[in-house]
Parts: structure tokens; C-alpha cells; sequence
């Protein structure tokens, strides 16, 4: 039922109008309503008793033509309405109205007396129910002198005073009457008018604001909410207003990011048309160097003087095998053929890495501190990727490194039986405000002939499509720690 604003607002602005006005005047009605009574009272008590003094004087000189006489000239009073004499049967003895003279009280004036009248002995005083006169009932006592002519019986007669009310209590009753009214008028407007108050000041703006909303939610971000007030709605419009400017510039932002992420997309799309293309050309000519190879290594049985260039034919052979399968991968990638996944030996494949990676690091003077635990941490990946990551991490950390640098690099179980591995160097670090920044395609913080911003691209998507986390902690000066943590794989 009270729902809104408004509904609550009018009723209980109606309910507090109306205890304000409506108790004190009903308290002062009141008031007057006593004092008028006592007043009304104190008047037909004095009636009453002139009657009885008048009426025991007139039966004691036993004349009942004085008693009607005395009747008539009461009436003659223009506040005094009807006097009635009847005894314990309701038989009117004597009467103001002639013509009820003889008739029973309960039919000359019904619902005017009691059914009961006769166990009544004490005066009785009440308002007429329709609030023009007042009547008073009292029985008249029988008393020493009237035993000669009315006998032993306690009550001789009854008697039964009407008066009008007097000017100034029918103006009363009639000012009540009117003072209700008045009330119920002044609630009525006063209701309207804070009701008027409510919708100019309120419920408008109000519903000026919701409006805005609505067209704010449907992108409307050129509409602006007037300001000319200086109350609160105003200052919630100058607000509004500076909102609506500041979601309009986001809205503007983000459309401008999403489209420089479409450029970017399409970028990419092309770069890897390009390296698909790059890698089928590569493949030939490691197809070449690869015969070539297999070509000397067969020469080196039958020729003694070329087997001591057997280590470094190996390494060159492992070297191209390693070239043909990264640009496998790139055209498997190109052409979206998921990735083989077996169980990898980390340990086994990270010293083997590094291994590879030996005349790299002593060209630079970088030591390698190994952490490799002894046994099987086993992971399930894909053996090229997972070697792509070691390279990269390796050698973003030379690329950090000026010289005579320190890599710590170690493949660890940690509390949850998870597997890390982890790439510790001490070169340049990383900006904190570039931290986020670093896994961005074509982001780098290297000089333009060393990087071109893929690397850890590559490496977190790489971390994504193996279920894995990378985390990265850098202090600007002090080196960069880059970790990975694996899911192991249970052996039964």
C-alpha cells in the first residue's frame, strides 16, 4: 500500500495534520462542552426549584387551578420548553400542553422518560437527544403537610422540566458544529496544499532523475539534468551531470581499447599467416642442413680424421631436430591442430635446456645455480612448449643480466605436492607499474633489437592451455623471479 514516496509522504503528512489540529480542538471542545453543561445545569436546577417551592406553596393553600396557573406562567419563560406533573401510573396530572392533560407520559412523550421512572428518587439532569433542550426529573416527596391529603405514600407526584437552550449555548453548539468543519476544512487544504509542495519540490526532480537513469541505461550519455536550483536536487543534478561526463569519457576509452584490441587482433592474425609462412620456408632449409649432416656423420665412420668433430655434429643435428619441431609447432598452431600431451620428465628436460643453452651462458660469463631434486617430477604437457618456456624465461633473464650475472633455476615440490619451477636472475628487474603490463603482446622493456614483446605472451598462453600458474616478483635493480607452478601427475 505505501509503496512510494509519495503515498507515505501524503499519508502520514494527513495523519500528522490531523493530530496537530484534531486533538487540541476536540481537547477545547471539551472544555467548553463542561462548561456550558455546568452552566445549563446550574440554571435548570434553579427552574426546578423555583417549581417545587411554587408547587408546595400552592398545595398548601389545596387549590389545584393555582398549581395548573403557576404551570402556565412558567412557561411563559421562553428558555423553559415543556412541564409535565404525573403520578406513579404515568397519568399527567398537569401540563404545560393542555391537551396531554389526562394522557400517559409514555405516549405524550415517548422515549422522554424512563420505563422505570418510578425507582428513580434523585434529580436527574440529561442532554435531549437532539440537543436543543435539556430535561430534569425528580419526584416529589411526600412530607407532613400533605398527609391529610395524599396519605402515607413517600412520593406524591412526578415532575419533568424541559428548557431550551439559552442563546449563547445553541451559538456554542452551532460554533462546534462549524469549528468540525473548519477543521476538516483546513485538513483538506493543508493536505493539497503540502501535497502541491511534495510534487513541485519532490516528486518532481525525482522523477526528472529517473527519467535521466532510463536514458542513461539505454547509452544516451548527451543528456544533462537543469541546475538552477541551489537545494539538494541541484547539487544531486550538478553531480548527475559530472557522472554522465565522466561515464561518456570510459564509454569513450573503452571503445577506443576494444578497437585498438581488434587492431591488435587482426595484427596478430597476420603475424601468424607470416610466421606459418616463415616456418614452411625455415623447415626447408633445415630440411637441407639436416641431409647434409646425416651426410657427414656418415662420412665420419669411414674418414678417422673427422671423429673428433663428432660431438659438435651432434649437437648440430639435435640443434636442427629442435628448429623442425618449433616450426612444427608453429604451423600445427596456424593450422589449429591441438598439441600432443605426454608425461614429461621436468628435471630431465630443464638440464637438458640448460645443457644446450651452455656456450650461451658462458659467452655472457653468467653462472647457473641449479636446485634439481633427485627422482621423477612428472608433469603432463607438451614437451616442445614446456622447452619453450625454460628458453624463453633463460633468456629473458641473459637479456637482463649485463654481465657476470647469477640465474638460479629450480624445479621444486612445494606444500601441496604441486610442482615450481622457478627462474631467479639478479639483472635490471622490472618497473612495478609494468608488472601487469608484461604479459601484453608486444609489450617489452627491452631495447627494440633484443625483443619483440611475444616472449611471455607466449609463455602465459603456453601456462593457460597446460592448466599451470605463472607468477612474477621484481624489484627495479635487484633482478626478477618468474614462477611456474604445475599440477603433478600421480604415478600408480
Amino acid at each position: 500500500m505505501l509503496k512510494t514516496i509519495k503515498s507515505k509522504f501524503v499519508f502520514f503528512s494527513i495523519l500528522l495534520i490531523m493530530l496537530s489540529v484534531g486533538i487540541p480542538n476536540y481537547f477545547l471542545i471539551r472544555q467548553f462542552q463542561s462548561n456550558f453543561k455546568e452552566r445549563s445545569e446550574l440554571y435548570l436546577n434553579s427552574a426546578v426549584d423555583m417549581i417545587l417551592y411554587n408547587l408546595k406553596s400552592s398545595m398548601n393553600e389545596k387549590s389545584s387551578n393555582t398549581i395548573q396557573q403557576l404551570i402556565d406562567n412558567m412557561i411563559l419563560n421562553e428558555n423553559v420548553h415543556h412541564i409535565r406533573i404525573f403520578n406513579s401510573d404515568g397519568k399527567i396530572l398537569y401540563s404545560s400542553e393542555h391537551e396531554y392533560i389526562n394522557e400517559d407520559i409514555r405516549i405524550a412523550a415517548p422515549d422522554h422518560i424512563d420505563s422505570n421512572f418510578t425507582q428513580i428518587k434523585e434529580r436527574t439532569i440529561s442532554l435531549m437527544d437532539d440537543h436543543h433542550a435539556f430535561a430534569a426529573f425528580q419526584a416529589i416527596e411526600n412530607g407532613p403537610k400533605c398527609y391529610s391529603c395524599h396519605g402515607n405514600e413517600p412520593v406524591i407526584a412526578f415532575i419533568d422540566v424541559d428548557t431550551h437552550l439559552t442563546s449563547p449555548e445553541r451559538n456554542f453548539h452551532t460554533g462546534t458544529q462549524h469549528f468540525i468543519y473548519l477543521g476538516i476544512v483546513l485538513i483538506v487544504l493543508m493536505t493539497f496544499g503540502l501535497l502541491v509542495l511534495f510534487n513541485y519540490f519532490i516528486n518532481k526532480p525525482l522523477m526528472q532523475i529517473s527519467g535521466a537513469i532510463d536514458k542513461l541505461k539505454e547509452g544516451d550519455y548527451d543528456l544533462k539534468l537543469p541546475i538552477k536550483r541551489i537545494d539538494e536536487f541541484g547539487t544531486l543534478n550538478n553531480h548527475f551531470n559530472k557522472m554522465v561526463r565522466e561515464l561518456k569519457l570510459s564509454s569513450e576509452k573503452i571503445e577506443e581499447f576494444h578497437l585498438e584490441q581488434l587492431r591488435r587482433a587482426d595484427k596478430m592474425v597476420t603475424l601468424g599467416e607470416i610466421a606459418a609462412a616463415m616456418a614452411h620456408d625455415i623447415n626447408n632449409h633445415s630440411a637441407i642442413i639436416m641431409t647434409r649432416a646425416d651426410y657427414l656423420q656418415m662420412q665420419m665412420e669411414s674418414v678417422g680424421s673427422m671423429k673428433e668433430y663428432r660431438e659438435e655434429l651432434n649437437v648440430i643435428i639435435n640443434q636442427v631436430q629442435k628448429i623442425s619441431k618449433t616450426t612444427g609447432s608453429i604451423l600445427k598452431n596456424a593450422k589449429r591442430i591441438p598439441s600432443e600431451f605426454i608425461d614429461i620428465n621436468l628435471n630431465r628436460l630443464v638440464r637438458s635446456t640448460l645443457n644446450n643453452l651452455e656456450p650461451l651462458l658462458n659467452k655472457k660469463e653468467v653462472s647457473i645455480v641449479r636446485n634439481l631434486t633427485w627422482g621423477n617430477n612428472i608433469i603432463r604437457g607438451n614437451i616442445e612448449q614446456i622447452e619453450q618456456i625454460i628458453m624463453n624465461l633463460i633468456n629473458n633473464a641473459l637479456d637482463a643480466i649485463d654481465t657476470e650475472g647469477k640465474i638460479d633455476v629450480s624445479v621444486l615440490k612445494n606444500e601441496t605436492s604441486e610442482i615450481e619451477f622457478t627462474v631467479q636472475d639478479n639483472g635490471n628487474g622490472i618497473l612495478s607499474d609494468d608488472i601487469e603490463k608484461i604479459y601484453s603482446p608486444f609489450f617489452t622493456t627491452k631495447a627494440n633489437e633484443k625483443g619483440t614483446g611475444l616472449g611471455l605472451y607466449i609463455v602465459k598462453n603456453i601456462c593457460n592451455n597446460h592448466n599451470a600458474k605463472i607468477e612474477c616478483s621484481s624489484y627495479s635493480g635487484k633482478g626478477t623471479t618468474f614462477t611456474i607452478t604445475f599440477k603433478s601427475e600421480k604415478r600408480n
